[in-house]
């Protein structure tokens, strides 16, 4: 399962496309931001950013799952009140019943989310 915090890692780099913005985003160091995003990927078996010394991007399963993590984070801002298995169960349908327009290889890839309440 994955934690909030690693999807808001993934989601800030995602986004800003660069680490230092996504650091200062997130306040943190930008120095550990990559070896997250690394062992996330391995955790999900794709490679969600290409990556240089110069940029970032996205790939194709990297962008299926910023889409993912947003309507996550959504879903979850509509119903505070749902509790972290009500939140799971809906992320597993999403990934057993993917959009049509997502590609197939895509959704196997998809994490479960599991929303932090502290």
């Amino acid at each position: 399962m994955w934690r909030s915090g690693r999807r808001d890692t993934f989601v800030a780099v995602a986004e800003k496309l660069r680490f230092s913005r996504a650091a200062a985003r997130l306040h943190v160091s930008q120095l550990p931001l990559p070896q997250a995003i690394l062992a996330l990927e391995r955790e999900l078996g794709a490679q969600r950013l290409h990556r240089n010394s110069r940029q970032v991007s996205l790939t194709q399963t990297g962008d299926v799952l910023l889409r993912h993590c947003r309507h996550r984070v959504r879903d979850a801002d509509r119903a505070p009140r749902r509790s972290a298995a009500e939140v799971c169960i809906s992320s597993t349908e999403a990934v057993a019943h993917p959009s049509t327009t997502e590609p197939k290889q895509d959704a196997a890839h998809l994490p479960h989310f599991e929303l932090d309440h502290a």
